[in-house]
């Protein structure tokens, strides 16, 4: 149990001066800092903990996928675009078929597609983000993780260039209902286009909202 909850404050540590510096344009270096100063102690606690592991589970009879289906909206930041702007964008999550843990937690994945335009300096991301969560109380789970994705940047002549990302993540159940936020950092390769090479690398604060199907 104690474990458990200074996991929970770990992830609290990197949730909230993060968010905090991306609401002031602190800077996305700030922003990786913070997570990074929540995420550690959270990975170190993690992996202490002697959960048994279930490969391939979808294999396993007593396998549930919990499909959700939540729209997006919120916040990116990036240097590409000169700063913030409103991004919107759909998820689909589902219980790992790949990996899960035995004990009272699970990896949820997250494929989601959000798209951020600011001055014509366009960013499309196409997403999996597979996060570790815990249960905090009934209905409410918190989690940490990595991602890969393709992003699709520049207005017209587009480049896709692959990218990485690490993340926090909050998922509230009530009923058919699905409520959840998101906080990740994400690392782009270069793009060409025809005004020069173009760093994408982007932060974005989104809040969920959807159904389980």
């Amino acid at each position: 149990m104690f474990k458990r909850m200074a996991l929970v404050l770990s992830l609290a540590v990197a949730l909230w001066p993060a968010g905090k510096a991306h609401a002031e344009d602190s800077g996305d270096w700030i922003v990786l800092l913070s997570l990074g100063a929540g995420l550690y102690p959270a990975y170190t606690l993690w992996s202490e903990q002697e959960d048994r592991w279930v490969f391939l589970p979808v294999l396993q009879p007593n396998y549930r996928a919990g499909f959700t289906m939540a729209m997006m909206g919120g916040d990116m930041h990036s240097g590409y675009g000169g700063g913030r702007e409103r991004a919107t964008g759909f998820e689909l999550g589902f219980n790992s078929m790949l990996l899960q843990p035995l004990r009272n937690s699970r990896i949820r994945q997250q494929i989601s597609h959000v798209s951020y335009n600011r001055n014509g300096a366009r960013i499309s991301t196409l997403e999996a983000n597979a996060h570790y969560l815990i249960g905090v109380s009934p209905g409410l789970e918190l989690g940490f993780g990595p991602g890969i994705g393709v992003v699709e940047v520049g207005e017209g002549n587009t480049k896709r260039v692959g990218a990485f990302q690490l993340g926090v993540s909050a998922h509230y159940r009530t009923e058919d209902f699905y409520l959840g936020a998101e906080l990740r950092h994400q690392f782009t390769q270069v793009a060409k286009l025809d005004e020069g090479r173009v760093d994408a690398d982007n932060t974005r604060l989104m809040l969920k909202l959807g159904f389980w199907l």
